[in-house]
């Protein structure tokens, strides 16, 4: 059960590995991740810039693991082209039902993937940014997923298998855009 706190300078992490146990994470100032962040299994918490007029930018394909375990990442963002944000495989009583809460501050977030777990998610992408060919998957479960941003064409928001609620608040959401619940009620 590790607890870090990165802060206060112009930090550069090409990977940051949490282990197992119930670890936080929480990064402020002016930081970027140019590989990989993994959460390992445990309920981890983990939060990201804006904290302190702090900004985070993702490399190019960049990815964020959520690990196994009852997740909660609040992430506020200014870049990352090909930023891959996953949550766990696992399902039921102690793996799944992650919480991904993710602000784009500005910007055209390009090929972002964020994918839910096994389990009950919820993901809201916030507005200030315009998402192209991006792909946004609640997986199984019952699922949330809210997103207020420009939507363009070659994005896919679906909700998998399960009792899903997707909610799009922007009113510039492109024809070619697709938007499916996927099997379950």
């Amino acid at each position: 059960n590790d607890v870090v706190f990165i802060g206060g300078a112009t930090t550069t992490a090409h990977t940051i590995a949490l282990g197992k146990g119930a670890d936080t994470l929480s990064i402020s100032g002016t930081t970027t991740i140019t590989t990989s962040l993994g959460a390992g299994r445990g309920h981890d918490n983990i939060s990201f810039g804006n904290v302190a007029g702090g900004t985070l930018s993702m490399g190019s394909a960049a990815t964020i693991n959520m690990g196994e375990g009852r997740d909660t990442l609040n992430l506020v963002i200014d870049s990352g082209v090909g930023l891959t944000i996953q949550g766990d495989a696992g399902n039921g009583t102690n793996f799944g039902a992650d919480s991904i809460d993710v602000t784009f501050t500005k910007g055209t977030f390009t090929a972002l993937a964020v994918k839910g777990g096994g389990g009950d998610d919820t993901i809201t992408l916030s507005a200030g940014a315009a998402f192209e060919s991006a792909n946004i998957a609640g997986n199984a479960g019952n699922d949330v997923i809210t997103v207020s941003g420009a939507i363009s064409s070659q994005t896919t928001i679906g909700g998998g298998s399960g009792a899903d609620t997707i909610t799009l608040s922007d009113k510039s959401i492109a024809t070619a855009a697709l938007v499916k619940g996927g099997d379950g009620n």
